[in-house]
């Protein structure tokens, strides 16, 4: 008997200090909507649950879009200005999580569907999206299991914070998707060129 699919939970990272954005990068408008609305529309298609990282309780952000079948809530980092891994870190816990940084708007759920495939048989502890024609590596997009929350604590404990120095520790598979759907929007002219785009 096959057994029943279990959506996996998300983990929506919305806590970056947007320091080379130049001001709040998350709520900035992309066609209408806050920018990290584009990415959770693509999660809430394989996440029956999606946990958006702040980096503090009290962080302004506009609420996600109402979507059938997928609810959200909150999480603090619980290790404030140690960048995203501070923010997986606090959510990590029991569960493995599909992480999915805010400002990849481009991303689609058939893609992240994809790399969840990928996971279902992989005894790597992140699957995560790769350029397929640059081979540029985004491990802010891939599922990261539940199993690697005692070394990323240590990690973190030591005031380490590179997601990349963190990696070079852990088993990864790597899953080819397209190249600009791991477009990340860093600066105001990321954003200008991806609305031109699309």
């Amino acid at each position: 008997m096959v057994p029943m699919r279990t959506d996996p939970e998300g983990l929506l990272l919305l806590g970056g200090s947007s320091v080379r954005f130049g001001r709040e990068k998350m709520n900035t408008p992309l066609h209408g909507a806050p920018l990290y609305h584009a990415a959770y529309r693509a999660m809430s298609g394989v996440c029956r649950h999606i946990h958006l990282s702040l980096a503090h309780p009290d962080a302004a952000f506009e609420e996600p879009p109402d979507v059938a079948g997928c609810s959200w809530d909150t999480i603090a980092d619980r290790y404030p200005g140690q960048g995203p891994l501070g923010g997986i870190g606090a959510a990590l816990e029991e569960r493995d999580l599909l992480v999915v940084a805010g400002d990849l708007p481009a991303i689609q759920a058939a893609s992240l569907e994809r790399i969840l495939s990928v996971s279902r048989d992989s005894r790597a502890w992140l699957v995560a999206a790769r350029a397929g024609s640059s081979g540029r590596e985004q491990p802010l997009c891939g599922l990261w299991r539940a199993t690697m929350r005692e070394a990323l604590a240590t990690y973190l404990a030591s005031g380490r914070r590179s997601v990349f120095g963190f990696l070079d520790q852990v088993p990864i598979q790597w899953v080819d998707i397209e190249d600009g759907e791991l477009t990340n929007i860093n600066r105001p002219e990321d954003l200008d060129l991806l609305t031109r785009m699309s």
